[in-house]
């Protein structure tokens, strides 16, 4: 099956100003644009936790719908790295987009279709050896238990055809020059989809394997001795009510990890309690043990 993408009205602020401010939507639209271009997630853990940059969270917790484990999936809020980082959307990502004009999406139920010889020389993958959605849907590849390193190999000998540019990668699959994207960004492929553009998203549920549990942009985090602490608190406390998860969510077509807020704007995207998260320090550790096996297989 594939994924519905609808346009969302949001909330404006209907003060008037000589120079009026963005909307929250807007704000948060331009962190996901940026986050996403730098990929500023790995650093976190990997770099500025142990450096120190962040203060602990549970102190700047104070509302109770916000402290309560019953608001949370899982009956608890996911905080990583010792008090340091609260995953906020823990969301399944997608992994395949097709052109529906090429492909028969309903055939497609296991990542090892993609090893017919029909796709040989037709998948086009985000480059996986730098960081990205390619890298974490190779790392969510590595550590399945059923895929693992022998399906990279196999996969990597279909003769695919390896793009570092999220639009073009789209483009190519819309435009029908190559029928199979693998490892993308779902959200050049929704704005072509609103456009009328022939690809699809490939509903993740349908496939045998699954797919990963991504923290997106959706992770929160404290700096350690910064600038006005209250406001900081008032703010952390909006963002994760019920409210401010509810426009977060639905402005980034995310999947809140309160039980409360609503997911049909993205259904597909609603965690399995036994996907592989690909976000936290145990992966990234196996992600450094990849990155010199990618570069061997994707050697030029």
């Amino acid at each position: 099956s594939t994924i519905p993408t609808k346009t969302l009205p949001l909330p404006r602020s209907t003060a008037v100003r000589s120079n009026p401010a963005p909307s929250i939507a807007e704000v948060i639209n331009a962190v996901e644009a940026h986050s996403q271009t730098c990929n500023e997630w790995q650093p976190a853990l990997t770099n500025m936790i142990p450096a120190g940059t962040f203060d602990p969270l549970d102190p700047t917790f104070i509302l109770p719908e916000v402290k309560d484990p019953k608001s949370w999936r899982g009956g608890a809020m996911e905080i990583l790295a010792h008090d340091r980082l609260f995953i906020m959307s823990p969301c399944q990502r997608a992994t395949m987009f097709v052109n529906p004009n090429m492909v028969k999406i309903s055939e497609l139920k296991s990542y090892r279709d993609l090893l017919d010889p029909k796709w040989k020389g037709k998948i086009v993958i985000d480059d996986p050896r730098k960081p990205g959605p390619g890298s974490s849907t190779f790392l969510f590849l590595y550590l399945h238990p059923q895929l693992g390193m022998d399906f990279i190999r196999a996969l990597a000998r279909q003769d695919l055809v390896i793009l570092k540019n999220y639009s073009q990668e789209v483009n190519f699959i819309a435009q029908g020059r190559y029928p199979i994207l693998f490892g993308g960004w779902n959200v050049p492929a929704e704005n072509l989809i609103k456009k009328g553009l022939p690809i699809a998203i490939v509903d993740p549920n349908q496939l045998r394997e699954g797919s990963d549990l991504s923290a997106v942009t959706g992770a929160l985090a404290i700096y350690n001795k910064a600038p006005h602490p209250n406001a900081a608190k008032v703010y952390i406390n909006w963002i994760l009510s019920k409210e401010g998860q509810t426009q977060f969510a639905k402005t980034l077509n995310y999947i809140s990890a309160r039980v409360d807020v609503p997911t049909d704007h993205a259904s597909w995207r609603v965690p399995r309690s036994s996907a592989i998260r690909t976000y936290t320090v145990e992966a990234m550790a196996e992600q450094r043990k990849l990155s010199p096996e990618l570069q061997k297989v994707f050697a030029k």
